[in-house]
């Protein structure tokens, strides 16, 4: 199989997104804000480059990408209504953005898993089996006022997806002390994953999740799929959600929580609860196994 792009391919098949493809770039998600910041994209773009050379995490983290893996960056305007459907719901359009996000990606992963459903651990992460498969950068910068549109927001959605190779364990453990492992794609499936058609199925997904959220305006004909209500969006991701039930620290600067996670309330905010506490609802922070010997124990393909 394919293990780099076929952009004549993509080309072809990319119905709702205006590809922009490169050989070779820092960040494709760099690209697209300096591109786009202060005039959104009336047509929403996908960021594509085979080589991503400095791609970038959340915080100081960096996105190692080995050849053969998916770096790309989705960039559009954020539908005005989703602002005025945002300040009369629990759930904000940035806590649901990044919950579409995820759950698209999954999904997406899912259709070429024959086995392991794969997992979101919040608040960015995408796991097969506790290991890390992918990660996810969102994006919303403020435009810099000089050529700038009234009520037009650029959203970008960076995702790394490991296909067909992943980073070495001792490179990530540098970043952090608690690093999950790596997985990619081609070991979980036991073959190699064209990547072509991981990129379409993505796109295609995303594009279906963020218009039925009310996050993205479809052009004049497209066909709408169906509306997806909050409380149906949370209960997917309350079904995607990795760890629920189990004991996990929440990092947040020099404090930690230690407790059960329970999942996720109406705003989207990770529920944790303490031992003779309350449930403590939180909106960031970094998150871990209290118990790392809860993961399972990888097998070896046969």
């Amino acid at each position: 199989m394919p293990t780099e792009f076929e952009l004549t391919r993509l080309q072809a098949s990319l119905h709702g997104w205006q590809l922009s493809f490169f050989e070779e770039l820092e960040s494709t998600n760099d690209w697209a804000i300096q591109t786009y910041r202060d005039q959104p994209p009336l047509r929403p773009c996908l960021v594509v480059a085979q080589r991503q050379t400095r791609g970038r995490g959340r915080g100081l983290k960096t996105w190692q990408a080995p050849p053969g893996n998916l770096t790309c960056s989705f960039a559009f305007r954020l539908a005005t209504d989703a602002v005025v459907s945002g300040n009369s719901s629990p759930l904000s359009w940035p806590a649901r953005l990044a919950i579409v996000s995820g759950l698209s990606l999954s999904q997406s992963l899912n259709s070429f898993l024959p086995d392991v459903p794969s997992a979101i651990k919040w608040p960015n992460d995408v796991l097969i089996a506790d290991r890390k498969v992918a990660g996810i950068l969102i994006e919303t910068p403020h435009p810099t006022g000089a050529g700038t549109e009234p009520d037009a927001r650029l959203v970008v959605i960076g995702i790394g997806l490991n296909v067909n190779s992943s980073p070495a364990a001792a490179t990530l453990e540098k970043q952090t002390a608690h690093a999950l492992e790596p997985t990619c794609l081609a070991v979980e499936c036991r073959q190699a994953i064209d990547l072509t058609e991981v990129l379409l199925t993505l796109a295609g997904r995303l594009e279906e999740w963020l218009a039925g959220t009310g996050l993205l305006s479809l052009p004049s004909g497209a066909r709408a799929p169906a509306a997806i209500s909050d409380s149906e969006l949370l209960a997917r991701y309350q079904q995607t959600l990795a760890w629920r039930g189990l004991q996990v620290v929440l990092q947040r600067g020099e404090s930690q929580l230690t407790g059960t996670l329970l999942g996720v309330d109406e705003a989207g905010q990770l529920l944790i609860q303490a031992a003779g506490a309350s449930p403590a609802a939180v909106a960031a922070g970094e998150l871990r196994l209290a118990r790392p010997d809860r993961r399972p124990v990888r097998q070896s393909p046969n």
